[in-house]
């Protein structure tokens, strides 16, 4: 599974373009139930996808146009990265804010986690990114491990700290 980081579009399989230019055409709202299956989005059949409107929003809810390939912004990178290191799993909601990934519940049964240990057979990740306005884009990861065995901490990435 090659689950490096991709820096911009031309790094990007096939399904990674496809939901990069859903997640663009969306702006605002969440997609449901999306599998996992090594490492790679799977599309068919297509998310449910919900847009969430705003009334009296002076901005409308439309991507702006980008030519067909670029770099991509870090929340897009750390998102394709992320599910490039998952086995099987599933996204249960990704929600996206700006035509971009804002937080995500993920189930997945991978094995190990990024420092290598023995990892629950199936538990829950909850995944947020902030973005602050005057420090540009800083990531916050939390990570909850649920299963019916015992429980372990997980770092946190960014200024705030983890959760068990």
């Amino acid at each position: 599974m090659n689950s490096q980081r991709p820096k911009s579009t031309v790094d990007l399989r096939p399904s990674e373009r496809r939901f990069l230019n859903a997640i663009r055409e969306l702006g605002h709202g969440r997609f449901e139930s999306l599998p996992i299956r090594d490492g790679e989005l799977v599309l068919d059949p297509w998310p449910s996808t919900l847009r969430s409107v705003k009334f009296g929003n002076p901005t409308p809810n439309r991507p702006l146009s980008l030519p067909a390939d670029f770099e991509l912004k870090d929340r897009i990178a750390e998102f394709f990265a992320y599910v490039r290191t998952i086995e099987a799993g599933v996204i249960r909601v990704l929600e996206v804010r700006g035509g971009l990934p804002f937080c995500m519940d993920v189930t997945d049964r991978t094995q190990a986690d990024h420092d290598g240990s023995p990892m629950f057979q199936s538990f829950k990740r909850r995944i947020s990114y902030v973005c602050c306005e005057n420090q540009g884009c800083a990531s916050i990861i939390t990570v909850k491990a649920v299963s019916t065995g015992e429980r372990k901490a997980h770092p946190s990435k960014g200024t705030s700290g983890g959760e068990t």
